[in-house]
């Protein structure tokens, strides 16, 4: 939900007639904190998350990124080989029986 600036213009207008000036300024000041301490948080949980991330052995990561992506194709691969090597077994002519 995205407001424009007339919108919230007029949000603020009726908390100033509703709240007053004094309890106003205390709202927002509360509200400025509030946000100041949440992004300090995630600015912590990110520095946390690429510590993490940095902090494992280069290789490791590269075999898990190389396993991440060719298993899907590994399995894919062997799913085709499979119903190739089924429709080749269907579509073989198949010998008489000599009775």
């Amino acid at each position: 939900m995205e407001l424009s600036f007339g919108e919230l213009l007029l949000v603020a207008a009726i908390a100033f007639l509703v709240l007053g000036p004094t309890e106003m300024v205390r709202r927002a000041n509360q509200l400025g904190r509030f946000m100041n301490r949440m992004r300090t948080e995630f600015n912590n949980i990110k520095i946390m998350t690429q510590e993490q991330i940095l902090k494992g052995d280069p290789s490791e990561k590269i075999k898990s990124l190389e396993a991440q992506v060719m298993d899907p194709y590994r399995d894919f691969s062997h799913k085709v080989k499979k119903k190739m090597a089924v429709s080749e077994k269907a579509s073989s002519p198949k010998e008489p029986d000599e009775s």
